[in-house]
């Protein structure tokens, strides 16, 4: 990317004529500032700010001159300058463009060598069908998507090839990892349950974890995913998402749609997790975003200190999480708003 084109993005941004993936980018430039300069981001002028970003993101990302940017769609203004923390723009290995793009195909085609036989399972039903895969594990496959499998598995690894949407529950298995590919990007796992979503407009893949830890990284044919360790890429948690713009090579992370109550790991000892109540009588804001962020895996991070000592009574049991915190914020006259995968709740304080 050239300073023209970043100097372009920039003006579209301020002017609410930029595209989606271009407004995520601006948000990303942003976080790379430190705090003292996101105070004052409102104050400063154009020029300033393109220089202090420029320099930000020259030094973070070593961006490369020749990435396309796809004009052009009408965004709020205002929202620059309340621009997401959490989002999670990665490029290269530890920067923010991906500059080698990887076939798909081509990966299928070297993968296929390795084996005698592959097993197609193409669901052509108007709903869901569940596939039961050598190992144990389930995959159940959205209408008009397929998964190959070889017939017999490596021992050092298991590999799956999915076109459409499917959701995997994965058998546990350290020593023989999960891969499965989808258009350009590859989700390895050890022992999980997560969706993978490549239908897509434009070949987006879209990972959302439900239990569990996946990795999500780029295609490459000459990467060793199982005996090195991959430092491209995201990590995901339980109800975190991941989403590939192949266009831009740039994954976005954040909170899935609708967050779920973990469900507990199987510990050592014989006593079970017990989750919280969300029953509360004149209970901080403290403990009980406490028992929120245990729940479901989120941080929740308050803007104003004093919100955490004021009580609350109220019964949460029956609500999911964003109706949770529209009660606690209307409690509190407070708001709360999602930036990337955590929540930020601002307010005066009771």
């Amino acid at each position: 990317m050239s300073k023209i084109q970043f100097k372009t993005i920039l003006e579209n941004y301020l002017k609410g004529t930029c595209s989606e993936q271009e407004r995520k980018l601006v948000e990303q430039w942003y976080e790379l500032l430190d705090e003292d300069h996101q105070v004052l981001f409102p104050s400063l002028s154009l020029d300033d700010l393109e220089r202090e970003l420029w320099e930000k993101v020259k030094m973070k990302s070593r961006l490369p001159e020749n990435v396309n940017i796809r004009p052009i769609r009408w965004y709020q203004q205002n929202n620059f300058y309340r621009v997401a923390a959490g989002v999670m723009i990665l490029i290269g290995v530890g920067g923010y463009f991906w500059q080698n793009q990887s076939d798909s195909h081509a990966t299928y085609t070297t993968i296929s060598k390795q084996y005698k036989d592959f097993v197609h399972h193409e669901n052509n039903t108007l709903k869901e069908e569940k596939v039961l895969l050598p190992d144990g594990s389930i995959v159940t496959l959205s209408a008009k998507s397929s998964i190959d499998y070889p017939e017999k598995w490596a021992i050092e690894k298991r590999e799956v090839f999915l076109e459409g949407d499917a959701f995997f529950e994965v058998k546990r298995n350290p020593k023989q990892p999960f891969l499965v590919y989808a258009n350009e990007i590859v989700t390895k796992v050890l022992g999980t349950s997560f969706w993978v979503k490549a239908t897509n407009p434009n070949n987006q893949v879209e990972v959302a974890v439900v239990t569990g830890k996946v990795s999500v990284f780029k295609q490459d044919t000459k990467a060793d995913y199982i005996s090195k360790t991959i430092k491209s890429g995201v990590i995901l948690t339980p109800n975190q998402q991941v989403s590939y713009f192949p266009e831009n090579k740039v994954f976005v992370t954040g909170i899935v749609k609708n967050p779920v109550l973990i469900q507990p790991e199987p510990l050592r000892t014989t006593q079970p997790t017990i989750l919280p109540s969300f029953k509360y009588d004149e209970t901080t804001i403290a403990e009980v975003l406490k028992d929120l962020e245990k729940a479901y895996g989120i941080e929740i991070i308050v803007e104003n200190e004093h919100l955490t000592n004021c009580p609350l009574t109220a019964d949460l049991s029956e609500s999911n999480l964003y109706t949770k915190l529209d009660i606690i914020c209307a409690t509190l006259k407070a708001t709360y708003e999602v930036r990337g995968t955590k929540i930020l709740i601002s307010g005066k304080g009771c």
